[in-house]
């Protein structure tokens, strides 16, 4: 740890947390509960702290049903043909079906949605006020 620092209200955190890992000599230990002793708030926290335990939870590392979480995407747009759906989509060419299926493939690919700005984006509206 700090060798020649002395614990103060702005490094005692690292201290504590070191004491909690272990990683504190027996000096660094000493001087970190002879400050504890004259902040007794934090000496409260402290030993809370340090008298608390996590209980080890029993998870399997792979979730048995995973298959089931997965929604899967029918539909005819695809990572292969969406660009041109969303251009298409700009230039007022879809049918309302097809707005929807880009609605559909947005949901199960929200980074799409990202794209579709994009595009949005590069489409320039025309002043009407300016006269050729």
């Amino acid at each position: 740890m700090f060798c020649n620092d002395m614990i103060n209200l702005e490094n005692y955190e690292i201290y504590i947390i070191d004491y909690l890992d272990g990683k504190l000599s027996v000096l660094e230990v000493d001087n970190l509960l002879a400050f504890l002793d004259l902040h007794p708030s934090i000496k409260d926290d402290f030993y809370a702290i340090a008298h608390s335990t996590i209980k080890e939870l029993n998870i399997p590392e792979t979730y048995p049903d995973k298959e089931k979480l997965k929604k899967n995407y029918i539909g005819k747009i695809n990572n292969q043909n969406i660009t041109e759906y969303l251009i298409l989509n700009l230039e007022n060419e879809l049918n309302p079906s097809q707005k929807k299926d880009i609605e559909n493939f947005i949901v199960f690919f929200p980074e799409t949605k990202n794209e579709l700005i994009a595009f949005e984006k590069t489409k320039l509206i025309a002043d009407a006020s300016i006269h050729f």
